[in-house]
């Protein structure tokens, strides 16, 4: 399917001198600043040649600035993106601290949720962003505004990720009571009131988000379009995420094991390598973490992925069941990794297992990872709030 946008939005420049537009035309005479101040600043300590080369170093990250664009966002949007970020986070913050505030002994905050990943919220900034191009592109008013660095597409970004991302709370004081052992061996009673405050992160993926602002059939396939698989490497990079954090793949699946279901499954895995996260979603292009590992298990073994066609929860409990757990020395390649969520004591899941990867070898694990908004490869971890909690090679 070819969506055809409007040429007036693809080609959209404001000729201001020599044919660039006025923010390509500042950022030029930024990096020519630069490039002037460097020279003049260092020629004399460091001689012409060396900072020759300083100049060009030094201007080109600022001349680069004024021309990068992806679907319409400039570079500085990108870094507005990082602040609504720290903004949203910030305000759930400060909503914890003012619902902590009272005669309490004892204050406890609980991310609840039925959800499978690592962290509470999930990163859905490409999909964001997309939904923000697309109302913003096809504005029947302003079309241009896209490419308009201004505060009211400032706000229009904002109000698009706050829909897309918010919290809701709630609340609960307890009386409880513990038994203390003072130093002469005696026991007390302790009584303590505890506040409970949980927290419920709510993420729209790009669909919910277009029924949401009520987007019509041509928007829909314009945002369809934009979500397709080949873009998710580009949107991983331009959200700053490292898909390999450092590790040599190629290095990695030679190493694999011949002849091996796991590593086959590792294989599998591979290939959805920067694909977006999705809660529930179990393929073929969009995961959560349960999904990535029901989806790479099937494409080797289809009887035994029906079995792990459930939750992380659901298939660290058929490890445990069915005597295929193993130890941290003996991780092969293949085998799942399995992560409590502490944060979440009250969910009700099977030991409170809310994250899954699958080991590669060499100390790497690929996941569905819900605080990267992406599939990726990292080095086996574990948190305070996410510690590791088995291993498993259902095989």
């Amino acid at each position: 399917m070819e969506i055809k946008i409007n040429k007036e939005i693809r080609d959209y420049q404001e000729s201001v001198f020599l044919g660039l537009s006025l923010r390509q035309f500042l950022f030029s005479l930024l990096a020519c600043a630069v490039a002037v101040g460097i020279y003049f600043g260092l020629r004399n300590v460091l001689g012409s040649e060396t900072v020759s080369w300083l100049c060009m170093l030094g201007a080109f990250p600022f001349a680069v600035l004024g021309f990068v664009k992806y679907h319409g966002m400039t570079a500085e949007k990108f870094v507005l993106a990082y602040l609504i970020d720290a903004e949203y986070n910030a305000q759930i913050y400060n909503e914890i601290e003012i619902m902590s505030k009272g005669a309490f002994d004892e204050v406890k905050v609980v991310y609840t949720g039925d959800a499978d990943g690592d962290s509470a919220s999930v990163n859905n900034w490409n999909d964001v962003i997309a939904v923000y191009a697309v109302r913003t592109t096809t504005d029947e008013v302003n079309p241009m505004a896209v490419v308009t660095v201004n505060l009211e597409n400032e706000e229009k970004l904002r109000e698009v990720f706050h829909a897309m991302n918010y919290a809701t709370y709630d609340d609960r004081i307890t009386v409880e009571e513990n038994e203390v052992e003072n130093e002469d061996g005696t026991t007390e009673t302790e009584t303590k009131t505890v506040r409970y405050i949980y927290v419920t992160m709510h993420s729209m993926d790009y669909m919910e988000a277009a029924e949401y602002f009520g987007f019509t059939d041509y928007q829909k396939e314009i945002l369809e379009e934009m979500m397709l698989p080949e873009y998710d490497k580009y949107y991983a990079e331009l959200i700053g995420i490292n898909l390999l954090d450092n590790a040599d793949l190629t290095q990695i699946v030679s190493d694999l094991p011949a002849n091996s279901k796991g590593s086959a499954v590792v294989k599998a895995a591979v290939e959805k390598l920067g694909a977006p996260y999705v809660l529930g979603a179990k393929g073929d292009t969009k995961f959560d973490c349960s999904g990535l590992a029901y989806w790479a298990i099937n494409q080797v073994d289809p009887d035994l992925g029906g079995k792990m066609y459930t939750n992380a929860a659901g298939q660290a409990k058929y490890c445990f069941d069915n005597n295929k757990v193993v130890g941290r020395d003996e991780l092969q390649p293949g085998d799942l990794v399995f992560w409590q969520n502490l944060r979440c004591s009250g969910c009700g899941r099977w030991n409170e297992v809310h994250h899954v990867g699958i080991y590669m070898g060499d100390n790497k694990v690929i996941e569905a990872s819900s605080s990267k908004g992406r599939v990726i490869i990292r080095d086996l971890w574990s948190s305070s709030g996410y510690p590791l909690f088995m291993f498993g090679r259902p095989y």
